[in-house]
């Protein structure tokens, strides 16, 4: 499941939500799913909240196996915060 980033508009997710999916990636071993962040009732679950944490923790990248889903999303908001207020180096900055 490998998801395209700041290609083409994706019209189902905020901002915010595909600054968290992209940011995903870099604790999961893939980006967490578009469905990941719409609210649906899923099979064999009793609650989305319950889908969304057995995600993040049976997709754990191994430094991080230890993290229950709490932590590592803790970790995926704080690196997708530097992302939505553009504070991250760019290109034209270091530029001559």
């Amino acid at each position: 499941m490998t998801t395209k980033f700041f290609r083409e508009k994706n019209p189902k997710l905020s901002f915010e939500d595909a600054c968290f999916q992209w940011a995903s990636g870099f604790y999961l071993t893939d980006h967490l799913p578009d469905e990941w962040f719409i609210e649906h009732d899923p099979e064999h679950y009793d609650s989305f909240e319950e889908y969304q944490d057995d995600v993040l923790e049976s997709t754990l990248w191994e430094p991080f196996q230890f993290y229950d889903a709490k932590e590592i999303s803790k970790e995926i908001a704080s690196l997708a915060h530097w992302i939505e207020s553009g504070q991250y180096p760019k290109k034209e900055d270091y530029c001559d």
